[in-house]
């Protein structure tokens, strides 16, 4: 039995919650996400999805991309992005623009030294 509107004001606070949680507890609802399998991305913008705001995921094995389309309550409209998954840089590469970056270092520090090496071979 439930009492709508009924204030027991020797209840603690746990036992309003709790009893506030029992009585709405029927009207919640779970918010999830749907997580459907596409082979590309058109397929993915033309689908379907629920106009509660929840996302939708879809994911194209083939071309490794995540796509999620959700319903935009502000502006009534569809937002879709899509993620890909970036590589990264090989140890290699690295290494090489490290290098790189240290040679001209070292250059740039010969420049600056040559006129501290030339006062001191006039004194």
């Amino acid at each position: 039995m439930m009492n709508y509107g009924y204030f027991n004001p020797m209840m603690t606070p746990q036992q309003r919650l709790s009893q506030l949680e029992q009585q709405y507890s029927q009207f919640g609802q779970q918010v999830g996400f749907k997580v459907l399998p596409v082979t590309n991305v058109e397929e993915a913008n033309a689908s379907q999805i629920d106009l509660n705001g929840n996302p939708v995921f879809f994911y194209n094995k083939g071309k490794n991309e995540v796509y999620i389309k959700q319903f935009n309550v502000q502006t009534g409209l569809a937002d879709f992005y899509t993620f890909t998954r970036v590589e990264n840089a090989t140890k290699t590469e690295s290494k090489d623009e490290f290098k790189l970056i240290n040679d001209k270092l070292d250059k740039l520090y010969s420049i600056l030294e040559k006129p501290k090496k030339a006062v001191k071979n006039d004194e």
